[in-house]
């Protein structure tokens, strides 16, 4: 082999390692105090990780939607978890109360997961297989995670429009 295949592979397996590396060990409490490192919210499961604030309308509009696909996405062996970005425990738990949401609710006050993952915006949701991000999008459509996590499609989930977006 000569000296430029050689460079090239190394640079190869530099930038694969890189894009498999290790889940970053970044630490999230729930609105109960409960910790959990990001490996553990994703590794061996299906997981969706919805990025929101309550001070977002077009989150509201999706958190209002969200009930509504509760059991398609738990009967498909699926788990929810909401990652609220850059507000305290006071307001993210106020909001979780008041909207009685069915899903958990983990903090990223420093925002350190949303950087991890350049979360440019919200609503985010994130699909995780394994514990590797599979997918991603701004609305919660069902359609796309069928898509994604490769389950035959029901007639409850034909809904692909975006939820409309909260009054004030």
């Amino acid at each position: 082999m000569n000296k430029r295949m050689i460079m090239g592979i190394f640079c190869f397996l530099t930038v694969t390692a890189q894009i498999y590396a290790a889940a970053p060990a970044i630490t999230l409490k729930d609105t109960d105090g409960k910790s959990k490192t990001y490996a553990e919210l994703t590794a061996g499961k299906r997981t969706v990780l919805f990025f929101w604030a309550s001070w977002c309308h077009f989150c509201r509009g999706e958190l209002e939607k969200i009930p509504e696909q509760v059991n398609f996405i738990k009967s498909n062996g699926i788990e929810l978890i909401g990652i609220n970005i850059g507000e305290s425990l006071a307001d993210a738990r106020k909001y979780q109360e008041q909207s009685k949401f069915p899903f958990p609710v983990f903090l990223d006050e420093e925002q350190n997961l949303a950087q991890h993952f350049s979360i440019l915006g919200i609503p985010t949701f994130i699909y995780f297989s394994d514990g590797k991000e599979v997918g991603r999008n701004n609305y919660f459509i069902p359609k796309k995670v069928e898509q994604i996590f490769n389950i035959k499609p029901a007639a409850a989930t034909t809904d692909t429009t975006p939820a409309k977006v909260m009054k004030k």
